[in-house]
Formats: C-alpha cells, structure tokens, sequence
C-alpha cells in the first residue's frame, strides 16, 4: 500500500497494528531454532513477513517526522512497538543455518532485509552474530551494508562507540560538531570510528555499490537512534583508522589484526588476504566467523571440504583444523573477540 497522504498513512497504521500478531509468533520459531537444524526455508518466510511490517512502519515515521503529521500518539506508540517486534525478527541469527563442524552460508541463499533512508531509499544489509545464538543482538555481531552510488544513511546515533570498516571504493563519514556537518574521507580498507553519542552518517560519493561492515554489541543494536533531521547539535567525535596495530606476513597470506577496546567490549578486527594458489592451515579454540571479502577459496577440516566466494560467510567450530586454499586469491574479515560482553 502506498502511502499519499496522512489519511493513508492511519489507515495502513492501524492495519500493522491489527496484524502484529503474527510477528509474536514469528519470535517463538526463532526461539526454537537449534544451531544446524534451522532451515533456509523458514528463515525466508520469517524475513518476508518481518520486512513488510518493518518497512511500512519505517515509511510512516518518517512521513510524520519529516513533514510533523500530527497522528494519535497512541497510534504512533503502537505502531514504534510493532516495529521493534518486526526488527527483532529479522535479527534472526542465519549462523543457526551451519552445520558443524564447517559450513559455507552463501550470500545467494541469504534473505534480502533493507535500512531505509529519510527518502525513502534502500540500502542492502545482513548481518550475523559471532556466536551461535537465536538472534544477533544475544551477542556481538556484524552487520554489512551494501551501499548504492549516491546513497546516504539515516543520521543516528548510539550510546557506544561505532566502528565501521570500509570494504570497498572510497565513501565519506559525516558527523554532527554543533552547527557544523564535517566529513571524513575513507578509502577502502580503513575504519571509521564515532565516538558515543555522536550523530554520524556514510555517504556513497561514487559510482559503484560500495559495502561496509560494523561489529555490534548488544547494546548499540537495541539503542539505535535515528534523526530525520540535519538540525540535531550534538558534542562527538570521529576519526579515521587506516594503519593496523600488528601486521603478520608469510609467502603465502598476510594478516591485519586491528585493536578495537572499549570500556564495555575488546574485539580484533583481522583482514586476512591468501595469494594465489596459496593456503593457509590452522586451528581455532573458538567457533570462527569469516566474511570472504573478495575471490574465491576451499575450506577443508574433518574430511569435510566446501567452496566459498564473494559475501559468504564461513563457519567453524571450536577445536577444529582446518585448511583455506584459493586459485584466485581471497580476502576474508573476521573477527577475534578478546573478553566477553560485561
């Protein structure tokens, strides 16, 4: 349904409302899912429905923050509680999908979920838990954005700091300093760092999708807050990371390891590129998470071996040996939690 006007814009708030009940459902699914027995299937049919409430009730926020509707505050209550429901559906966590002790979840598998903008405009986004939990927020997680040319997120902000690494083309951090908007030019590979607090926003400048991706706590996932508008005046900071703090090199791969701390979470952001025709063979104590950021690798452990390329995610267990080996050369993100949540 297509909202015009604000008489719309009541009528398909009222029928989101009316409907919420199905998402309550939808929650005790998720709930039930167990690690390697979930299925592709229900995931999709989940999101379907999630992103439609999500989506709709998104459109109709914006129309009365943008243009000050002025509906029934008790409508708009209940339809922000419909919402929260919708997005907790869709961070149902696609690592259950996994089959241990390795696995291969293939981007063209994942069902498509959408931020939307103050314009209306969509922007791809997936994210997973670097953990084997129901839903992402249960612990920290990643979520990967898959910006259009000229696209623009929603200013927000979070009471944590953020830390996004940019995969792709150059894009530009802007973040809110008083009156001022200032921006941050990011090539691909760095990190874009905003303090707590600071109204922040990426602007794909370019000519070509570019993707980015952000490890979140918990918190930061549940406290998201958006401004519709540019007026908001807030103190906080950014600032761009390019250099990693430890670099570890063979003839066959390199490893970047970035040093994220923070009071409440310490995490290492690792960019892992294999040459071509080249391997790497390892261990891991934990359960391992990789995004394969560019081309295309096997990966063998337990007499087990699959093949993974672009925007897939591989998983292994804890306490399993295993060997990455590409043709074409890759290059992986992941991540190597230092402590747990506080």
């Amino acid at each position: 349904m297509e909202i015009i006007n604000k008489k719309a814009a009541i009528i398909l708030a009222k029928k989101i409302i009316n409907d919420a009940f199905v998402l309550d459902d939808l929650i005790k699914e998720i709930q039930k899912t167990e690690r390697g027995k979930a299925k592709l299937a229900g995931l999709k049919r989940r999101t379907q429905t999630a992103r439609r409430f999500a989506e709709n009730g998104q459109a109709i926020l914006s129309l009365v923050k943008l243009h000050q509707s002025k509906i029934d505050p008790e409508i708009l209550e209940n339809l922000k509680k419909v919402k929260d429901k919708a997005e907790a559906v869709l961070r149902e966590n696609p690592i259950m999908l996994a089959m241990p002790p390795i696995d291969v979840i293939r981007f063209t598998d994942m069902p498509a979920k959408y931020a939307i903008n103050h314009l209306g405009q969509k922007e791809r986004r997936h994210g997973f838990g670097l953990h084997a939990l129901s839903t992402t927020e249960r612990g920290l997680s990643v979520c990967i954005a898959y910006m259009p040319p000229q696209h623009i997120q929603l200013y927000h902000n979070h009471t944590t700091s953020e830390n996004t690494f940019i995969l792709d083309d150059v894009v530009c951090g802007i973040y809110k300093k008083k009156d001022k908007k200032i921006k941050i030019k990011a090539p691909s590979k760095s990190i874009l760092h905003f303090s707590a607090y600071c109204v922040h926003t990426i602007y794909n400048s370019g000519k070509k999708m570019s993707r980015n991706i952000t490890v979140k706590a918990p918190h930061s996932v549940l406290d998201w807050k958006p401004f519709y508008q540019e007026t908001a005046k807030t103190e906080g900071s950014a600032q761009l990371i390019t250099r990693a703090n430890k670099i570890i090199a063979n003839p066959s791969m390199e490893l970047k390891i970035f040093h994220i701390r923070n009071y409440i979470y310490k995490y290492d952001i690792e960019i892992m590129t294999i040459k071509p025709y080249m391997g790497h063979e390892t261990s891991t104590r934990k359960d391992k998470y990789f995004l394969v950021v560019e081309g295309e690798l096997d990966i063998t452990g337990n007499s087990l071996t699959k093949r993974a390329s672009r925007d897939d995610i591989i998983v292994v267990d804890k306490n399993t040996n295993y060997k990455l080996r590409t043709q074409t050369g890759c290059v992986l993100y992941s991540v190597e939690c230092r402590e747990d949540l506080k």
